[in-house]
């Protein structure tokens, strides 16, 4: 009976250490085993993937790595809005937050890569905001530092060399600019152009400095040149 009561006791203590938790809260990707498999302690039984926060990696042009705020002395990163590839904007966004940058460039397109955190990704704690899924391709807008003393025109005005056209006593001058930010729709400047200047901004049939100009006063078309 003491031998009987042992191998009871023994088994049971076998059986405890066939129930394996994860040490994190988690979603089961695959599973590599099925009931009634055997199985060693070099087995895997399935992978995991973790759903209190995902990295998200952004890709951005090298130049544009210094507009961003990476963590430092215990402040947070930048902040960065992300929709999902194709969702309408009434779907919302999630927030996430710049937490560092891969220290090697991507082979193919030579963009940096940005990480972003993102906190409960699949909205198991709020059902209201949409999912990112792994593996999913998103858009995400970073926040960048503000642009102190500088000027914004629009792209298609900034012309080959970083120069814009200025209207100076009704004469064409042409000014090399200081461009220190540029994205899809604007040129933001920080020398080359004063607040009082004149900016032209239709297309000319002939561009050389000094060539004469005339302000187009029509309603439709008052405050362009």
């Amino acid at each position: 009976v003491q031998s009987a009561r042992a191998a009871l006791d023994q088994a049971r203590s076998e059986l405890t250490r066939t129930r394996i938790k994860a040490p994190f809260d988690a979603q089961i990707i695959s599973p590599e085993v099925n009931l009634g498999s055997q199985v060693d302690p070099d087995t895997p039984l399935a992978r995991l993937i973790g759903v209190d926060e995902y990295r998200v990696v952004v890709s951005i042009p090298v130049v544009q790595l210094g507009q961003i705020k990476f963590p430092e002395n215990g402040e947070s990163g930048s902040r960065v809005n992300i929709r999902s590839h194709g969702n309408r904007p009434e779907k919302g966004f999630r927030r996430g937050r710049v937490t560092g940058v891969i220290g090697v460039l991507d082979q193919t397109t030579r963009l940096a890569r940005v990480l972003v955190s993102v906190k409960d990704p699949l909205a198991l704690r709020d059902r209201s905001k949409p999912k990112i899924f792994v593996n999913s391709i998103v858009r995400a807008e970073i926040e960048g530092k503000a642009l102190e003393n500088v000027f914004r025109i629009k792209r298609e005005h900034l012309h080959t060399g970083n120069t814009i056209w200025l209207n100076k006593g009704d004469k064409l001058h042409i000014s090399t600019v200081a461009v220190v930010f540029k994205d899809d729709e604007y040129a933001y400047i920080s020398k080359g152009i004063r607040s009082w200047d004149s900016l032209v901004t239709t297309s000319l049939a002939t561009i050389a400095p000094g060539i004469d100009l005339r302000t187009d006063k029509t309603p439709e078309a008052q405050g362009e040149e």
